[in-house]
């Protein structure tokens, strides 16, 4: 793919997720994914955390799309906004480390080989010699080295991506291809070539979309025709309306759900508890959907965050049982 095919699909794909059209974002997100992966590895050296930091920066994304005012910013936002999110999960990972004991299970980057056999090899080959591997070359030559082979050994693709030129690519390349003997650049290209996201990555983006997709979609296109129109509305305006809305809704359906019951109720102090329970099960909806937002700005994993809504979930059963109770024990005393 040249430079000018890269660029006219970026722009006309951006223009379309602007207004809305998710299909189009997922084109975007295939056409530089491997450059996202590229700069995560670069600096964290680890796959699936660089996995993770490519799915929040494409999630973050689609939240600021509106405030992008030109497709030829897309790009450089979004290398920027990579390195950003690699850099403070390096970081906070590192630090999280240090705080514990050295024979401590997880500071291992090594994944369970009996979950996935095949990934496992790979995390262990990134966490020993590819990791060295990327730690021996300069820091303006990694990311370079890794979009190389992760973009089929095409210079001209990763300058494109990168925002440089075809020359300044070659010259970071040689000075990073030096300082690896012929046998370990094979290994690492191998590596590298295996560690590349594929359509996957794109699916579960849209996927988590599509939980907020309507909100965030109202966002993007509610704040492209702002701009355009001079309103004062920004995207992060819209996110916060569309947050106000849905908690709205959610102490609108409470109310809805427990009104036939308090009419149903004999007893005014099982009706007051009724009414507890509802306002602590409405209050648990809004924090969960307030928790989903801020899992991402804390840098969650996938596991943290499934542990989050196993807790809720759990919470709501047990508010469920006490309706249930409650509506039970009046009934028997009348």
């Amino acid at each position: 793919m040249t430079s000018d095919v890269l660029h006219a699909g970026i722009h006309r794909d951006f223009r379309a997720a602007q207004a809305g059209d998710k299909a189009a974002y997922g084109r975007l997100i295939e056409a530089t994914q491997r450059m996202v992966m590229g700069i995560a590895m670069a600096h964290t050296r680890d796959r699936q955390l660089s996995e993770d930091i490519t799915q929040e920066t494409y999630l973050r994304g689609w939240t600021r799309l509106a405030d992008i005012t030109r497709a030829e910013s897309f790009l450089p936002w979004l290398r920027q906004v990579a390195r950003n999110q690699a850099i403070d999960h390096f970081r906070a990972r590192r630090h999280r480390e240090e705080a514990l004991s050295p024979d401590d299970h997880r500071i291992s980057g090594h994944s369970d080989a009996t979950a996935n056999p095949e990934c496992h090899v790979l995390d262990v080959e990134l966490s020993d010699w590819l990791r060295d591997a990327i730690e021996q070359v300069p820091e303006d030559t990694r990311e370079v080295l890794l979009l190389f082979y992760m973009e089929g050994q095409s210079s001209q693709q990763v300058a494109a991506l990168l925002g440089m030129s075809d020359a300044n690519v070659r010259k970071r390349l040689q000075r990073a291809r030096a300082l690896l003997n012929a046998q370990f650049e094979h290994t690492f290209a191998d590596a590298a070539v295996r560690a590349k996201p594929g359509p996957a990555l794109a699916s579960a983006v849209l996927a988590a979309l599509g939980g907020t997709g309507s909100t965030l979609a109202k966002a993007a296109v509610t704040g492209t025709a702002a701009k355009a129109g001079g309103s004062l509305l920004t995207g992060a305006g819209m996110l916060v309306a569309g947050l106000f809305a849905a908690i709205g809704a959610v102490f609108v359906g409470v109310w809805m759900e427990i009104r036939d019951v308090l009419r149903q109720v004999r007893s005014s102090a099982r009706r007051r508890a009724m009414i507890v329970n509802g306002v602590v099960y409405a209050a648990l909806m809004v924090g969960f959907i307030l928790g989903l937002q801020w899992t991402r700005k804390l840098g969650w994993g996938g596991g943290e965050t499934m542990l989050f809504s196993v807790v809720v979930s759990v919470l709501v059963v047990a508010l469920a049982l006490h309706r249930a109770w409650l509506i039970k024990r009046d009934k028997s005393e009348h």
